[in-house]
């Protein structure tokens, strides 16, 4: 079956949600399991170029900076007020520049990333998909989980 990249990962989401469920029909659990094992190699590919590794970075160079520019307490941490860090006055402009300079380098890696991403999910691929059959399912599911698992249903 083709399927957007997209509608694989939001497919793999929906298996791992269902497969954390305490009690589901034994035909429903080999069902996931068989679809999860077809959509495992185009997950890790779609892992090894999301753009959430270097947006972690991104987010823990800030921190570490902030960390590091900021006001500390009698324990030797850190002064946050409000949810921010306590940049020390004499020092913000300091700050300011190496806070640029890590926006500088990082933005526009994360922008393209995030392009080669968005382009990505819209491609197509050939699954081999394993059926299911409504019955199956539990009594009460998520609407947008039942959506999803729909492309999965077994043609009458």
């Amino acid at each position: 079956m083709k399927m957007t990249k997209e509608e694989v990962l939001m497919l793999f989401h929906v298996i791992t949600k269902m497969q954390g469920e305490p009690k589901l029909k034994t035909k429903l659990v080999y069902a996931l399991n068989k679809n999860m094992a077809a959509i495992k190699d185009e997950i890790e590919a779609l892992k090894s170029i999301s753009p959430e590794v270097k947006e972690g970075e991104y987010k823990q160079r800030r921190i570490a900076l902030a960390s590091e520019y900021s006001e500390k307490g009698e324990d030797s941490k850190p002064v946050i007020e409000d949810g921010n860090f306590k940049i020390l006055e004499d020092i913000k402009d300091e700050f300011g520049a190496k806070l640029t300079e890590i926006d500088d380098e990082l933005i526009p890696e994360l922008e393209e990333l995030s392009k080669v991403w968005m382009e990505t999910l819209q491609e197509e691929t050939e699954i081999n998909i394993y059926n299911i059959k409504l019955e199956w399912l539990p009594d009460e599911i998520n609407p947008k989980d039942f959506n999803i698992l729909e492309t999965l249903f077994e043609e009458v």
